[in-house]
């Protein structure tokens, strides 16, 4: 048999023997199924010099794997067990791998593998470029998809990064797709389009024989107004829902402590983004801001705590330093909640913006 039929059959294996998987802790999920995957994708897991266990990536912190070649990292593998939720785990994987420059990173619980690009910008989501199912998936799939992203011979001809770019650059251009559509919905209801009023009254018409007038219609667009605002609000999360009341749209200045809140999302100038963290929330409106204000862009230098930069063009004057799109700015991301609402204040002074254009869900 090839490789690729092994990496077939042991998936296969996995999927027999899912309800003992299921109960397994981390140490048996790397020794079980992570090394004998990387195995069968041409790692030998007996080489530290190709797979490097709890390597270290600060003086106390350490990745669970880091796939090497020629004294260079190339791949970071966290692994946790079946039963974390790994959305937990992302910003930290992440961090090491920005950290160290490498440009491919894996998490992991053996069944569920998720793959980023941590050098690319964006929240934790957008990076994470593509996701393995092996008990939902077909086990062909599954063994094509880490053999194109994971397989030895893939990561050290830079192959397997070519993959990521281009599924990255396709699930972008998805996603961009998504909100744009949404987007255009949302204008021409609100904008109650006289192009989409009058072919709502002509396919009535075509439908019933009955030609509403102007007034029907904007009644009816109204009530989608309402759905499409709450649809804003309540939003999915794991297996359950957080509804409207549960939600809080506070303004800043309705509250002077963040400590402990979740931000879920933020509105500027009457559009909404979802974000994930205070970081996430903070990266987005700077982002904002840079695709906004290109030219004089460069002042934002001049916002400063009391003992330290909150952006740079130095990255080594920061703790924790995030490239800003595409400029040679960096930008701090190692903030409390108050401080990111702190700074989120004072840049929108700095770009000439009230205050009050920045709402903010916790």
């Amino acid at each position: 048999m090839t490789e690729f039929e092994n990496l077939i059959e042991l998936i296969n294996t996995l999927k027999r023997d899912k309800r003992n998987l299921a109960r397994m802790d981390e140490a048996s999920i790397k020794q079980s199924i992570v090394l004998r995957i990387l195995k069968e994708l041409g790692w030998n897991p007996f080489d530290t010099n190709e797979v490097y266990p709890e390597y270290p990536v600060d003086n106390t912190l350490k990745v669970d794997y880091s796939l090497r070649y020629r004294s260079r990292n190339k791949v970071f593998i966290e692994v946790k067990r079946p039963s974390a939720d790994l959305k937990r785990y992302q910003e930290q994987l992440l961090n090491y791998a920005f950290k160290h420059g490498v440009k491919l990173a894996i998490l992991t619980n053996g069944l569920v593998w998720w793959f980023y690009l941590p050098l690319h910008e964006g929240s934790w989501e957008e990076r994470r470029f593509y996701s393995i199912d092996i008990l939902n998936q077909s086990s062909t799939l599954s063994a094509r998809k880490l053999h194109e992203l994971l397989a030895k011979e893939n990561v050290i001809s830079g192959k397997a990064l070519q993959t990521a770019e281009e599924m990255y650059r396709d699930e972008y251009r998805k996603r961009t797709i998504r909100n744009a559509i949404r987007e255009t919905w949302e204008k021409l209801i609100f904008d109650e389009d006289k192009a989409l009023i009058q072919l709502i009254a002509r396919s009535t018409e075509e439908l019933t024989g009955l030609k509403p007038d102007e007034e029907s219609i904007s009644e009816f667009l109204k009530t989608l107004q309402k759905k499409f605002q709450e649809s804003s609000i309540i939003k999915s999360r794991n297996t359950g829902k957080i509804s409207s009341r549960k939600q809080q749209r506070l303004s800043i200045k309705r509250i002077r402590d963040y400590t402990g809140k979740t931000v879920r999302g933020f509105s500027f100038k009457g559009r909404n983004y979802e974000v994930s963290s205070w970081k996430d929330m903070l990266v987005t409106l700077v982002h904002i801001l840079y695709d906004l204000h290109r030219k004089d862009f460069g002042k934002i230098l001049t916002l400063r705590g009391r003992k330290r930069s909150y952006f740079s063009r130095n990255p080594q004057e920061l703790r924790r330093p995030l490239r800003i799109r595409d400029s040679d700015i960096y930008m701090e991301t190692n903030l409390s909640a108050n401080q990111i609402v702190k700074i989120s204040t004072e840049l929108l002074k700095l770009f000439g913006y009230n205050e009050k254009e920045l709402e903010i869900k916790i």
